[in-house]
């Protein structure tokens, strides 16, 4: 598994545990993942793992662009 994977796994983990609007149930279901006191904070954190996704998804297409010239 690559680490681009590994971070929409851990991404839609936890976006699955905050549907339901409790942040009590993602804080006891993660141990490496911070300690959220609000929504707020999932959410900034939950947005913040999907633009480090979306920059890697960029920055691992442009190499292969690259190589492929």
């Amino acid at each position: 598994m690559d680490a681009i994977t590994a971070l929409k796994n851990h991404h839609e983990d936890l976006r699955y545990q905050l549907d339901g609007g409790c942040i009590e149930f993602a804080n006891q279901a993660s141990s490496g993942t911070p300690y959220f006191e609000t929504m707020a904070e999932a959410i900034a954190h939950l947005s913040r793992l999907a633009i480090l996704i979306e920059e890697m998804e960029l920055t691992e297409s442009s190499s292969t662009r690259s190589t492929d010239s």
